[in-house]
């Protein structure tokens, strides 16, 4: 919820990359964010600090939910 979007974004940012499942299950988290909280996920959301695995799954994860508009899927496909 609100009260805590900003504590989550921070602690996903600070999880170690590279191990497929952790990996996996921060993309999953990420595409939860984008749907609650789409401007603040944004805000943080690039390659460096998410890896490009991550990066690229968390979008792939988006573009393929049903609760995330058309028009807001185009943005994240042109960070491609």
């Amino acid at each position: 919820d609100e009260k805590y979007i900003d504590t989550v974004l921070e602690r996903l940012k600070a999880v170690p990359k590279g191990q497929y499942y952790v990996d996996m299950a921060v993309a999953w988290a990420l595409s939860v964010c984008f749907v609650k909280f789409w401007d603040k996920t944004l805000a943080v959301f690039d390659r460096e600090t998410f890896g490009e695995f991550v990066f690229k799954k968390t979008i792939s994860k988006c573009v393929d939910s049903f609760r995330i508009s058309a028009d807001k899927k185009e943005i994240l496909k042109q960070m491609r």
